[in-house]
């Protein structure tokens, strides 16, 4: 029996895409949920070619509502870090921006890495509970913020005046007086956990929204219990439990290399260093746990780091001031070739964190002197959820003789009014045709049939509640030179 893949795209907010086996019969088309039966007919066999077996049940959450959170840790190193953030984030926009659909429906936050230190007051720039993982936007300089604690940008309806580009500059420029103790994937946590967060955090996340967060730091995670004695103030000799007073801490008691603490004694490229599930910081695993949990899919979560690379891992002996004693120092990973641009240390936790998180992480050095480069490819992992409409099974190519993949698919919109349902063909893009007009394109994000679906609307939003229909003739049979 012949089948004919059809996939149903709900627009508005969010958007939800579903694959159908669909029997051409009226009858079988209504048990599926189809709505129609598809006018559509499979091709017959061609020369040798058998006929084109068809698509199983697939289904698929697509999205074009996308929430993201920009960690900008604010300790006394990071000024010019900031600084080529601020300068490059047109990269990252200039992606979503080129989409088929235009720049998707975004949310755009900044929260700093400062959630001061523990219990202790009277730290120099370690105020209690720091930044609490409020959301950053207050203007820095001569510039307009967000109406707001983040930037909106849906449909035509945003919270700010001029470029996003701009707005984001303005705010994103958190300054050097964070505490020097960076809790950067607990202070995420905090701005977006519903039973803590800030109020003014609290109508950011949006439950179909794709969740993105991007890490900028050149330290590696230092996020403890607020009731932790780590950094404790009165212990200040490498021969007390805690050593000396330094950011030294957060790796001796954070991580493991090779099942051991790094030590406080000189040591070169330590190997197989890890988070220390059993020490004295929030372990790896539960803030992972935390941040998957916070979608219904944990594939909905995608994480990007640009820091320090995990290895290589050395120890050294310095003294901060000619008349001090020698105290453990961590070697920077990695520096940067512009002086100005600055070092960063191994990240340890952070590496493990994006790991955790498998395709949908994205690790990056921090010591570049352009972040253009590290800002696109963070924007192209973004714009890969963004209405990705994957077909579920591979597609037939009706001429495969020619160039690229020839779909044999209908695609027509359909919305209700008056309790009329109104269809709107959509033709395929080619020679003339100016949008709306929909293609098929290669990708390797689809994984089951590496080809996707795109409506280009010429930068237009559907009208809400507008159904995006489309019924391929599809193929099972990947040895057939017409199936891709």
């Amino acid at each position: 029996m012949d089948h004919v893949g059809m996939f149903s795209l709900a627009a508005g907010r969010s958007v939800r895409l579903t694959i159908f086996a669909v029997i051409a019969t009226a009858t079988a088309c209504a048990a599926s949920g189809c709505g129609r039966t598809p006018d559509l007919e499979p091709h017959p066999p061609i020369g040798s070619l058998p006929a084109i077996t068809l698509l199983p049940v697939f289904t698929q959450t697509v999205n074009n509502d996308i929430d993201i959170v920009f960690m900008i840790d604010n300790s006394n190193s990071m000024e010019t870090k900031q600084d080529n953030l601020r300068r490059n984030f047109p990269a990252f926009t200039s992606v979503l921006k080129n989409l088929p659909q235009g720049l998707p429906n975004v949310h755009i936050a900044v929260v700093s890495s400062d959630l001061g230190a523990g219990q202790f007051q009277g730290i120099r720039s370690c105020h209690p509970s720091g930044d609490g993982g409020r959301f950053q936007a207050a203007p820095h300089g001569n510039c307009a913020g967000p109406r707001g604690s983040f930037i909106s940008a849906v449909g035509s309806a945003h919270n700010f005046d001029g470029d996003i580009d701009d707005v984001f500059s303005c705010i994103a420029a958190l300054g050097t007086g964070g505490c020097g103790f960076e809790h950067q994937l607990q202070s995420v946590r905090l701005a977006l956990d519903p039973d803590l967060m800030p109020p003014d955090n609290r109508d950011f996340l949006r439950e179909e929204a794709v969740l993105a967060v991007v890490l900028l730091t050149d330290e590696d995670d230092c996020s403890a219990p607020p009731d932790t004695s780590l950094f404790d103030p009165t212990q200040t000799l490498i021969t007390d439990p805690l050593g000396p007073f330094t950011s030294y801490r957060c790796n001796e008691f954070g991580h493991l290399c090779g099942g051991q603490r790094p030590p406080r004694t000189p040591a070169t490229n330590l190997q197989d260093c890890h988070s220390a599930e059993d020490g004295r910081l929030i372990k790896i695993s539960e803030l992972v746990a935390f941040f998957k949990g916070l979608k219904a899919n944990p594939n909905d979560v995608i994480v990007a780091a640009v820091t320090g690379p995990a290895t290589p891992y050395s120890v050294t002996l310095e003294r901060p001031t000619p008349r001090s004693v020698e105290q453990p120092k961590i070697v920077p990973s990695c520096a940067s070739t512009s002086p100005g641009n600055g070092k960063a240390d191994p990240a340890v936790r952070i590496h493990d964190f994006v790991s955790a998180f498998g395709d949908n992480g994205t690790f990056l050095s921090i010591c570049s002197d352009d972040f253009s480069p590290v800002m696109a490819r963070i924007g192209q992992e973004v714009a890969q959820r963004a209405s990705l409409e994957c077909l579920g099974a591979p597609i037939a190519d009706t001429d495969p003789a020619t160039a690229g993949v020839q779909a044999n698919c209908e695609v027509y919109d359909e919305t209700s009014r008056g309790g009329a349902t109104l269809r709107e063909l959509i033709p395929a893009c080619g020679g003339n045709t100016s949008p709306p007009c929909w293609r098929v394109t290669t990708s390797p994000k689809c994984m089951q049939s590496g080809v996707q679906m795109i409506v280009d609307r010429g930068g237009a939003a559907p009208q809400p509640g507008t159904v995006l229909n489309v019924v391929c003739e599809t193929c099972a049979k990947p040895d057939d030179p017409r199936c891709h």
